[in-house]
């Protein structure tokens, strides 16, 4: 009996599909917009980096006094000329997206704003994680993956 109980076990941890529990968890709506905040409003709009650090005032320069004085005008002040955020109305924030694939997934966004492509101006590492918050999405996965496997395994 004690045999069967254990063969039952090994066979659900060879059964075991890693790519495809890491789907799950990543298609979870509220999983993805965890990854986008982290983007979104981690990165570009509270500390005005890009995906590898970079502040985007040291890559397209800064705020000019015309956008600053709109932005008031508008109700979002921008704290300074460096503080850039990409953040005017809140559309492109609100185009930021996951794509899964088998093993991994992008953040991907819609960078034409008017008459312009941010990615021209601020490079396209304005989308993706910067490497500590790759690892907050890491840790959540691991916390997420471990009940997981182990209810598949003792099934």
């Amino acid at each position: 009996m004690a045999f069967d109980r254990v063969k039952k076990i090994l066979d659900n941890a060879i059964a075991l599909d890693d790519n495809k529990i890491i789907n799950h968890i990543l298609s979870n709506k509220s999983f993805q917009e965890f990854i986008i905040d982290l983007n979104t409003e981690g990165q570009l709009f509270d500390k005005g980096i890009n995906s590898l650090g970079v502040k985007l005032s040291d890559i397209g320069g800064l705020y000019s006094p015309v956008t600053i004085e709109l932005s008031k005008a508008k109700g979002r002040p921008k704290k300074s000329a460096s503080s850039i955020n990409l953040f005017d109305t809140g559309d492109y924030y609100k185009s930021f997206k996951i794509v899964l694939f088998n093993d991994s997934f992008d953040i991907v966004s819609d960078p034409i704003k008017d008459d312009s492509n941010l990615f021209d101006d601020w490079g396209k590492e304005i989308e993706g994680l910067t490497e500590e918050n790759l690892q907050k999405v890491i840790d959540a996965i691991r916390s997420k993956i471990i009940p997981i496997i182990r209810a598949r395994i003792l099934a």
